[in-house]
């Protein structure tokens, strides 16, 4: 049987408001959700928890994590060194569940960027270029 196609824009405006309610209103909200459109949205929810716990534990003690190619972030797989800069490096990924393909950025930031406000800076930037659509954009 042929699965319906789902509206990326509405999973998204979806998703983005789920965020933006507290823990307790998330059920209510979800329960509202066509069960497609829901099943997208529980997706991101579970990549944007394990992508919260996958950036507290991929620093190392002595500064940045050393990835190399092949090593698993969550469902990614790393396959290059994109970048280094003052705040991390950045790798290129393929997504290595058998659910989707896709290519992404993954940031990885060193130990003394971990305070509050750097988190919060880095979580806004995450969600901004999660927004964007382009080729040459990250």
């Amino acid at each position: 049987m042929a699965r319906e196609a789902v509206d990326p824009a509405e999973v998204r405006g979806a998703f983005l408001k789920l965020l933006d309610l507290s823990a307790a209103d998330r059920d209510a909200f979800l329960e509202q959700l066509p069960p497609q459109i829901r099943n997208e949205v529980e997706a991101l929810l579970a990549s944007e928890q394990g992508a919260e716990t996958m950036l507290r534990g991929i620093v190392s003690g002595a500064g940045i994590h050393q990835a190399v190619s092949g090593e698993k972030f969550g469902v990614f797989r790393i396959t290059a060194l994109v970048g280094r800069g003052g705040m991390g490096a950045v790798y290129q990924a393929e997504r290595d569940d058998g659910e989707i393909s896709q290519t992404v950025a993954i940031k990885v930031i060193e130990r003394g960027w971990l305070d509050p406000r750097a988190l919060e800076r880095f979580r806004q930037e995450r969600q901004i270029l999660a927004g964007l659509m382009h080729p040459n954009i990250a």
